[in-house]
């Protein structure tokens, strides 16, 4: 066990406690079209950290397809 002081006073967690915790604070879920989801029940998961940066990248390769296109 290890202790924690999140409100003031002292808990007693179990490490693999904490462990799953923090998974599902930093995992969310991916649909089998691409898509994000809090939705446990979907066929992947990834780190939120993967998913914002593949968000950010596709973000990016849709603005510069559609600004190439206007031109």
């Amino acid at each position: 066990n290890i202790t924690l002081d999140e409100t003031g006073s002292v808990e007693r967690e179990s490490v693999k406690n904490v462990v799953a915790a923090i998974q599902a604070d930093t995992t969310i879920y991916q649909n089998k079209d691409g898509s994000y989801t809090l939705d446990q029940s979907a066929p992947g998961n990834v780190r939120v950290n993967d998913a914002v940066v593949s968000l950010d990248n596709r973000t990016r390769s849709n603005t510069q397809a559609i600004q190439n296109h206007s031109r």
